[in-house]
């Protein structure tokens, strides 16, 4: 899971770095708000990628107890 979560990391601090030039050359309003959106949803990728790295053995165990009873719930 660790794996999959740094290779996600690291594909979207990849795209940060190309568009990045583009980001510079931004003019108008619209092509302002769709950057900051673009930028919002990257700092939402990277900070749930970051949070499954730091996230210790023992928060997953309780996470999947919990997924568990949810899902029971709903059967």
């Amino acid at each position: 899971m660790n794996r999959n979560a740094l290779l996600r990391l690291l594909f979207s601090l990849y795209l940060l770095y190309l568009a990045l030039p583009a980001m510079q050359n931004t003019t108008g309003n619209v092509s302002s708000l769709f950057w900051g959106c673009w930028l919002l949803f990257f700092l939402c990728v990277a900070g749930g990628n970051l949070w499954d790295l730091l996230m210790t053995e023992g928060e997953r165990k309780k996470q999947e107890k919990v997924r568990k009873r949810i899902f029971a719930k709903q059967n």
